[in-house]
């Protein structure tokens, strides 16, 4: 768990602190958690690997400025970008950096990784520069960028087998095939929040309050719930889809229909 002095872990049955992990500033990054290793990003610009159990730093790793979001790990990498566009892939087992690179000005946002690509938003927290890389995840090496028109923040909000789904502080939900525009959605709110993907249905989660059910493959509106608040990402698990909002509601809806 991120707080404000460091990384606590915590028994799951009695939610007793069993380690913590003090840093000097306020950690902002969600844990990525693979096995007995918990990797998160910190505020002074480094990744650490973190025994699950002991808290025991395996490794510590810079990468340049504070690390904001969560990383992502595949295939014995780490995925992580911080402030300053700073983004770079660090082997799991010894922290050793495979490869780095720089995506301009602002944070870089919460990175997703499928079949030997990496999609990493960029620019977050500034006026300009707000862009979605897709880059090769064993080198590096750039695949396509999106923008939207109006250069709206971008976010990843899933990744599928043939679209990658990407949601924006403009309203809208962009389904992107090798870059180039699938279709599009208009939430009629900004989003800021991953979408989740299950039994071809593309859930998101937009500002006005509203979780609406997207058909994956052609971007068909098929239902929309409105909960009290601003809803964060709509989980799927079990049959259901849970919901939490910044007034405190949980809410827990059906998948297949309101």
């Amino acid at each position: 768990m991120s707080a404000g002095d460091g990384v606590y872990g915590l028994d799951a049955a009695t939610g007793m602190v069993d380690w913590h992990l003090v840093t000097d500033a306020p950690v902002q990054s969600a844990p990525a958690i693979v096995g007995p290793t918990v990797y998160i990003g910190l505020p002074d610009g480094s990744l650490a690997a973190v025994d699950l159990k002991s808290g025991a730093v395996g490794w510590d790793t810079a990468i340049g400025r504070a690390i904001t979001r969560a990383p992502a790990v595949a295939d014995g990498l780490v995925f992580v970008g911080g402030e300053g566009g700073h983004f770079a892939a660090v082997r799991a087992a010894d922290g050793i950096v495979a490869w780095r690179t720089e995506l301009g000005a602002g944070a870089v946002g919460s990175p997703a990784v499928r079949d030997g690509v990496v999609y990493a938003p960029a620019g977050l927290g500034v006026d300009a520069g707000h862009v979605l890389s897709a880059l090769s995840a064993s080198d590096g090496a750039e695949r396509w960028q999106f923008s939207t028109s109006g250069g709206q923040e971008v976010y990843v909000g899933a990744v599928g087998p043939e679209l990658t789904y990407v949601v924006s502080q403009d309203g809208k939900v962009y389904a992107l095939q090798q870059g180039s525009v699938a279709w599009v959605f208009d939430g009629g709110a900004p989003i800021g929040s991953v979408a989740s993907l299950a039994n071809g249905l593309l859930y998101v989660s937009v500002g006005s309050g509203d979780v609406i059910a997207l058909d994956a493959s052609s971007g068909i509106k098929r239902w929309a719930v409105n909960v009290a608040g601003d809803p964060g990402p709509a989980i799927a698990a079990d049959g259901r889809l849970y919901v939490g909002t910044n007034v405190g509601v949980l809410a827990a809806l059906a998948e297949s229909s309101p």
